[in-house]
């Protein structure tokens, strides 16, 4: 019999969430499973407890909790035989949505019933401040990442005001403030490397994914967990009209804006992008002043940054 730990972020928990998990661990017991819980303390501290886990012998690693928390336990457990399983008690929860675990009653049935699922992971070498200094480091991710506008937005979540209102309000808080960040933010001169080619704009936003949609926005619509490759929206800077008439097109379908300064990159997409270009297993990004960077969700460093595809890297529960 399998051995479960599971890993909870008690930050976005609301009180059916909580009271969830006492019934879920009732269950548990009187099934005989082998389990324990374990409550996140801070930041990143989800990866250190995943790696404890794994040394300690249990099976599988459990997130509870959204994106940036499977992140850090993916990041905790990857190159070892533990696999990975996930209870969405986030705010935005893409990734769950996307793999139809959403709901958490199909994501305990998963838990015991699932069936095992290889999923592709991202890898990152990007540049993070550690005690005042800046070093390169390779991180994992599942679902998003965002280099410029949204990862700037996503620095929201360091102040525990937006937090508090993101529990309050959930997803709809993201739209709110970007809509006012729209007229604010600046885009900067970057260089992203797509293979052979080299593409020198002023950078909006840049996305390469792994799900449909991030936060309600559904800008890569042929994005898949397994398909091998980066689907990637890249939105150059534009004028405010453009930047806001993108913003509601993106909330409510998948469709491409037709505007210049947008393109995607999917795995069969020739034709959709100015480009010409599909199937992107590896791209990297410069610039002259750095650009934050976020992996699911999370703001993690900045540029320059190099992404590559690991392909089916982790084996989950579904």
């Amino acid at each position: 019999m399998p051995k479960y730990k599971f890993v909870i972020n008690p930050v976005p928990l609301k009180r059916k969430h909580k009271i969830f998990l006492e019934e879920l661990k009732d269950k548990m017991l009187k099934g005989r499973i082998c389990f324990s819980y374990e409550y996140t303390a801070k930041q990143k501290n989800a990866e250190a407890l995943s790696k404890k886990a794994v040394s300690e012998g249990y099976d599988i690693v459990v997130a509870c909790g959204g994106d940036g928390t499977i992140r850090e336990v993916i990041n905790g457990i990857y190159g070892t035989t533990a696999k990975l399983a996930i209870l969405p008690l986030g705010t935005s929860n893409d990734f769950a949505k996307h793999l139809g675990l959403s709901d958490l009653g199909k994501a305990t049935e998963a838990l015991f019933k699932g069936r095992k699922k290889d999923i592709d992971l991202g890898i990152v070498a990007l540049y993070v401040k550690e005690r005042l200094k800046k070093r390169q480091k390779k991180l994992l991710f599942c679902s998003t990442s965002g280099i410029g506008f949204d990862a700037r937005l996503l620095k929201l979540n360091d102040c525990k005001w937006f937090i508090k209102m993101k529990k309050l309000l959930g997803n709809i808080v993201y739209p709110l403030f970007g809509l006012l960040m729209l007229f604010s933010y600046k885009s900067p001169e970057a260089e992203i490397k797509l293979r052979n080619r080299k593409i020198k704009i002023k950078l909006f936003m840049l996305n390469a994914n792994f799900v449909k949609s991030m936060s309600g926005m559904k800008i890569t619509p042929n994005a898949d967990v397994n398909n091998g490759v980066f689907d990637i929206f890249i939105a150059e800077d534009s004028s405010i009209f453009k930047k806001l008439a993108g913003f509601l097109w993106y909330s409510f379908t998948s469709k491409k804006i037709n505007f210049n300064e947008v393109n995607y990159i999917s795995k069969n997409g020739l034709g959709d992008n100015k480009y010409n270009l599909r199937g992107i297993k590896s791209f990297s990004i410069a610039s002259k002043n750095p650009i934050e960077v976020q992996l699911n969700g999370d703001i993690v460093g900045v540029t320059p940054a190099k992404f590559k595809i690991i392909p089916k890297g982790m084996q989950m529960l579904i």
